[in-house]
């Protein structure tokens, strides 16, 4: 059963198993959703200094400017001084996708804490 070219979603559930019409277009949906993340503004989750579940606000964060003083970069500023090249291959472009973080504030007490950061092409807000 042969539904469209190798690199169309349809054949690779196919490929992959998909028995029945339902789970083929279960994955189909999801596949064509890969690209987009949708998250609610207000959520529920773990507060580690309540100690318990509560309702948490959820704000994105940007990273901030890496420091000049971490030893990583230190030995990075000094290893590429003078007539020394590059101390490992260079980076070759961008990654196809971006790390999101999230700041979850709770509603209880008030505190902030962040998980570990997602990745995702787009990224929204529910409304």
């Amino acid at each position: 059963m042969f539904l469209g070219s190798a690199s169309s979603p349809v054949s690779r559930a196919v490929f992959l198993g998909a028995a029945g019409v339902g789970e083929t277009t279960i994955f189909i949906y999801v596949a064509a959703l890969q690209h987009l993340m949708k998250r609610p503004s207000i959520i529920k989750t773990y507060c580690p200094f309540c100690g318990q579940h509560t309702e948490h606000d959820l704000k994105r964060v940007k990273k901030k400017k890496a420091s000049e003083f971490k030893q990583g970069q230190r030995r990075f500023r000094r290893v590429t001084s003078g007539y020394r090249g590059y101390p490992r291959p260079k980076p070759q472009g961008d990654k196809p996708t971006k790390r999101i973080y999230l700041r979850y504030t709770c509603k209880e007490c008030g505190k902030a804490h962040q998980k570990k950061g997602v990745r995702a092409k787009r990224f929204e807000f529910e409304r």
